[in-house]
């Protein structure tokens, strides 16, 4: 099969790659407020899991066409995401890998699920520490844990700088006109980039805003995203990757 019928070029925390089972219809975030009727694509899945049913690919590294590289070696780096969620490392739901070329490696998926019963709606989120997808009013799609940290990187980005960095989704359709980052905006995206990937989510309760006290009076700059947390029902992949290099 040809890869473009499989992959899909799309936005990225690491800019536009190719991806497989991206269950977004967009690269944005629908806002609630758009008018747009939003259409929910499902994932594809397999029955039996196990090396013969994977996805096997084949890839070409092109190493004499390396022009300002990515990464600062040869080879793909491999994201494993969940596929509803945009993929942002801070949010603690992205495990990657790097293949090199004249190589066959194995990438292997641990999946973790859990799930919350309807009766701890009753409790506040910040006992609770968990949000349910229906609990947004702002996301058209439902709540997830990365998109409200990427959401909230974006609208700090927009406010200290007045930009939007090319790979970051937009929510709704009143950032469409924002602008867009350049190497005009360098210097000020420099200066605030520690503290736009460094999280402090949710508003802390009195277990945690000692810890929370202590890492801002070090002098560390952290990103607050006071009304972000966990989704009360959530999956993870953790990965791991067997490579036999090929002579």
């Amino acid at each position: 099969m040809n890869c473009s019928e499989l992959l899909a070029f799309r936005k990225t925390q690491n800019g536009f790659c190719c991806t497989f089972n991206y269950a977004r219809e967009a690269d944005d975030i629908p806002s609630s407020a758009d008018t747009n009727d939003y259409v929910k694509i499902r994932s594809k899945k397999i029955g039996i899991p196990g090396v013969a049913n994977g996805l096997t690919v084949i890839l070409e590294p092109f190493v004499e066409d390396y022009l300002f590289p990515f990464l600062p070696t040869t080879g793909w780096m491999i994201t494993i995401f969940n596929p509803g969620d945009y993929p942002d490392n801070t949010s603690g739901g992205v495990s990657e890998a790097i293949v090199a070329p004249s190589s066959e490696s194995f990438l292997e998926l641990d999946v973790s699920s859990f799930y919350s019963e309807n009766e701890i709606r009753s409790v506040s989120a910040n006992r609770r520490k968990c949000m349910f997808t229906d609990e947004s009013s702002d996301m058209q799609t439902g709540y997830t844990y990365s998109d409200c940290i990427v959401d909230c990187r974006a609208t700090a980005i927009w406010k200290a700088c007045n930009c939007r960095p090319f790979f970051l989704p937009r929510r709704g359709n009143d950032e469409y006109s924002r602008k867009v980052c350049n190497t005009e905006d360098e210097p000020c995206l420099r200066a605030h980039k520690s503290a736009w990937w460094s999280v402090l989510p949710h508003t802390p309760d009195a277990e945690e805003s000692s810890s929370y006290d202590k890492a801002i009076g070090d002098g560390n700059e952290f990103l607050k995203c006071t009304n972000c947390y966990p989704a009360c029902t959530d999956t993870h992949y953790y990965l791991q990757m067997q490579a036999t290099p090929l002579e």
